[in-house]
């Protein structure tokens, strides 16, 4: 297939833009350009009208075009030959590693119990099994308590939290990450700049994604500038 032919000229364009001048190649500029129209395709997401409608000059416009481009780069996989010269030397650092190096699941689906296996009794229900429920639910059963933990978030498969990076809590893509929150997750009411009140879904900005998963929240950072 020639994804030169099948994105449009102005649409690697605009990805151009957003990277460091090393990586404007064009075997680099379709795949991405290939990548965001498959996304587009498969989710209501509108990345490409946003890359192709996007200001130069508008620093808002451009953060976003470089947020885009971004998660394209590390969805792809972070290798020295996508990172750019200034972070080609910590590819290997923040990179997922490989399977075989990847330490074993602790828990698994077979480790839950099923509601119609629950003791009817507890000395103690924890609600949530983060940084703060874990510690409190691990005390009370090591005290020789009966402790309930209820988790409303699932257990993600690893090898899509280490290297999808267009599905992440803090993205703000609009897709729904692979840790939630998912599409079941309640509306939030939000104050706009002129006072008004509006309703948002989970996978817009504005609802302010936590991760929703089995044991803690997991929080991603967003560096500004040329990636």
């Amino acid at each position: 297939m020639d994804l030169r032919r099948s994105t449009p000229a102005a649409l690697t364009s605009r990805i151009a833009t957003a990277l460091d001048p090393s990586l404007v190649r064009p075997d680099l500029l379709d795949a991405l350009a290939a990548r965001l129209v498959e996304l587009d395709a498969s989710a209501p997401v509108g990345w490409r009208d946003a890359v192709l409608h996007s200001s130069p000059g508008d620093p808002a416009s451009e953060q976003a075009l470089r947020a885009v481009v971004g998660d394209l780069l590390y969805a792809r996989g972070l290798t020295a030959d996508v990172a750019g010269p200034d972070l080609a030397p910590y590819v290997e650092a923040w990179s997922a590693p490989d399977p075989e190096r990847q330490e074993p699941l602790l828990l698994d689906h077979a480790s839950f119990a099923a509601p119609e296996t629950l003791a009817a009794q507890y000395d103690a229900i924890v609600i949530g099994s983060g940084a703060g429920g874990g510690i409190a639910a691990q005390t009370l059963a090591e005290s020789g308590r009966s402790v309930l933990v209820v988790e409303r978030g699932g257990l993600p498969r690893r090898r899509d939290l280490l290297t999808d990076h267009l599905r992440t809590p803090r993205s703000g893509s609009g897709l729904f990450p692979h840790s939630g929150p998912g599409p079941e997750a309640e509306k939030r009411e939000v104050m706009l700049g002129d006072g008004s009140w509006r309703d948002v879904l989970a996978g817009e900005g504005l609802w302010s994604n936590n991760a929703m998963t089995l044991g803690l929240s997991i929080v991603r950072q967003v560096q500004h500038g040329r990636v």
